[in-house]
């Protein structure tokens, strides 16, 4: 028995059951299914093939002899099996074909049943929808003879022609509600050419002036404009912005090198050296003249 062979040769080596599951990482209930010959015990034959093999691997025995063994073994259970058992699947082999007659035979009065069931009713279904649509046809002869006259008619004298009067005027209403709803055009100032020029220059002049920045290096900057607003902003190489004012931009760099300024236009060229920090006014105001 491969049991016994196996345990023999375990025991040989000075080895428990525990410390051959642990070197061969087999599970402890199938090691021992194995050296107790309880084979059903074992999930399948080719793991039980698979654990021979690693269980006499790990005592450094060649597999050979024990897969041998367990094969033998195999073989001679199989054929202590009784030949009577076979028996029964000779006879169950012959009782298919009445099951077949009359599964056929249930089929096919089945299939009889539902077609004269389906025609049954679509006779009905055609008789109720012909019924249907003489009742329909019916009703609408006569709805259509009791109101093909029209009201206006059935009235004498002015009150057929005041019933008119009204249908024809209604929709001449409509075109004067649209017209109403035109925007009405901006009025322009009038008066003379010199009026209108003082008019215009009266008007405040809210921002004067554009200040663009172009940095090409990492810049800080911080701009207040109008001696109101700060704006403060990291600006990275390439990163460009503007912007205006009425009066005049108080501007603080932190790298002078790293940006280039444009005024109204004009461009200014770089405020200073690069890694300095500048505060510039804009526009620069000019001294007025001492008189």
């Amino acid at each position: 028995m491969i049991g016994q062979y196996l345990s023999n040769l375990r025991k040989e080596a000075g080895l428990t059951v525990e410390e051959m599951a642990l070197r061969t990482r087999i599970r402890l209930d199938y090691l021992k299914a194995i050296e107790n010959d309880s084979l059903d015990k074992v999930p399948a034959d080719v793991y039980t093939k698979g654990y021979i093999r690693t269980y006499l691997k790990t005592l450094s025995i060649d597999p050979a002899e024990g897969l041998r063994i367990y094969a033998e073994q195999k073989g001679a259970a199989h054929a202590d099996t009784p030949s009577h058992q076979t028996s029964p699947v000779g006879l169950t082999d012959k009782k298919p074909a009445p099951r077949i007659v009359i599964a056929v035979v249930f089929i096919t009065l089945l299939s009889a049943g539902l077609y004269y069931y389906g025609n049954t009713i679509h006779t009905n279904l055609s008789f109720f929808s012909t019924s249907v649509n003489k009742n329909l046809t019916s009703n609408v002869t006569s709805n259509v003879t009791a109101q093909d006259v029209p009201p206006a008619q059935k009235l004498v004298g002015s009150e057929t022609t005041s019933i008119d009067d009204s249908s024809r005027k209604a929709p001449e209403e409509t075109p004067k509600s649209k017209e109403t709803a035109k925007p009405t055009p901006l009025s322009r100032p009038t008066g003379t050419p010199e009026q209108i020029q003082a008019i215009s220059a009266a008007k405040p002049e809210a921002l004067k002036h554009t200040l663009q920045l172009q940095a090409t290096s990492l810049t800080w900057v911080s701009v207040q404009i109008d001696n109101k607003d700060t704006h403060q902003r990291l600006m990275n190489p390439g990163e460009s912005i503007e912007w205006n004012a009425g009066e005049a931009f108080v501007l603080k760099l932190g790298n002078a090198g790293g940006v280039k300024l444009t005024l109204d236009g004009e461009y200014l060229g770089v405020p200073g050296e690069s890694g300095r920090v500048v505060t510039i006014t804009l526009p620069k105001k000019t001294p007025t003249p001492v008189q």
